[in-house]
């Protein structure tokens, strides 16, 4: 074997390592940008979770809820019958006004 021969051999040797880690690195940074795409659609839900756990509950004391039960016993008077589920209503769209 001549020296160009052996040249070429070592080169196509090399050739072969290096497209091998080439592919293998290509592969490699496909897996992070995966990784870190899953990686920010998980910051965003968690975003989202902590946003509604933080946000101050709404809450009425005794005195509001008597109010609104007083309105609905008003009601009662002009409509006839009133349900649970229409005070339970009548509850937390005065909860939401706050």
């Amino acid at each position: 074997m001549n020296a160009n021969e052996l040249a070429d051999k070592s080169f196509m040797g090399l050739w072969d390592a290096y497209t091998s880690k080439k592919m293998e690195c290509e592969d490699l940074e496909e897996k992070l940008r995966q990784q870190q795409a899953e990686i920010d659609s998980l910051q965003k839900n968690l975003d989202v979770a902590l946003m509604i756990v933080n946000e101050p509950a709404k809450t009425l004391t005794d005195e509001e809820i008597e109010k609104v039960k007083n309105s609905c016993r008003t009601e009662m008077k002009e409509w006839g019958n009133i349900s649970f589920i229409d005070f339970a209503r009548a509850i937390l769209r005065k909860a939401q006004e706050k």
